[in-house]
């Protein structure tokens, strides 16, 4: 089994361990890790940074001591509200996402 790769735009943590992402059905999309505090790379990690694991990239969310907690990236959206948008009816689901995200940093 091939190791998990944890990093940040910046840096590879390849010091990060026990690697867990859990995926609820229809739900929540986490990842959790520890690193040492006393790394030279901690400075790395903070809230709100992206980290990708694969292909897959979560938000920081928090940190507790040395663990780190993190959401997927896509999972931002249920933070954001949303506008009312009028009739959308034929218009392609690449339209109607644009349309809804408009005004936001997602993207």
């Amino acid at each position: 089994m091939k190791p998990i790769s944890v990093q940040t735009v910046w840096q590879i943590l390849d010091e990060a361990k026990d690697v867990c992402i859990t995926h609820e059905l229809n739900g929540s999309y986490n990842l959790q890790f520890e690193y040492p505090i006393d790394s030279a790379k901690w400075e790395f990690i903070a809230n709100n940074r992206i980290c990708r694991v694969g292909d897959e990239c979560f938000r920081i969310r928090s940190i507790d001591n040395n663990k780190i907690y993190a959401l997927a990236l896509y999972m931002d959206a249920q933070f954001k509200h949303i506008q009312y948008i009028g009739d959308m009816l034929g218009k392609t689901p690449r339209y109607i996402m644009t349309q809804l995200f408009k005004n936001t940093n997602i993207h």
